[in-house]
């Protein structure tokens, strides 16, 4: 189940119904099984913060993950944890590579699912893993993007 929350700023500026929809398809795939996530779309001030107490960078950033794993006390199911989008700085990429905020947030919520499931791009070997996943999930959502993580001599 995908827990949406806009920002009040943001609201008018995306489809809450498309991306939970969305959203929820690609959590079936990484998360088969019941799993609760939460994803939060806001501004640059927030998301700066956060990524300043967390991380130790004081700057903002696209997007942010945080694992929780926990059971949710009203139904058990696992809360496996939360997604952190930044609007304008998804905005900037998105205008930036030619392409749509729909696009970009698709991305994004993909690459944030899969860091909760716990992939990663730390070392050559796990970011070809991370992106064959991420190339797999937005060509099943017929995103465009999907291209930018095939590897260099399939392109």
């Amino acid at each position: 189940m995908i827990e949406l929350q806009i920002r009040p700023y943001y609201r008018a500026q995306v489809s809450a119904e498309a991306l939970t929809t969305m959203a929820e398809s690609v959590r079936q795939r990484v998360f088969p099984q019941a799993a609760i996530i939460g994803i939060i779309l806001t501004g640059d001030a927030e998301i700066r913060a956060l990524n300043r107490d967390f991380r130790g960078l004081d700057k903002p950033t696209d997007v942010l993950s945080f694992d929780q794993n926990i059971p949710d006390p009203e139904s058990g199911i696992e809360y496996v944890g939360d997604i952190i989008i930044s609007i304008p700085t998804a905005r900037k990429q998105a205008q930036a590579g030619g392409h749509s905020l729909m696009h970009e947030l698709q991305l994004l919520i993909i690459h944030g699912m899969l860091h909760l499931a716990g992939h990663d791009h730390d070392t050559s070997a796990r970011e070809a893993r991370m992106w064959h996943e991420q190339s797999t999930l937005l060509t099943s959502l017929n995103n465009p993007l999907a291209k930018n993580f095939l590897p260099k001599d399939s392109k």
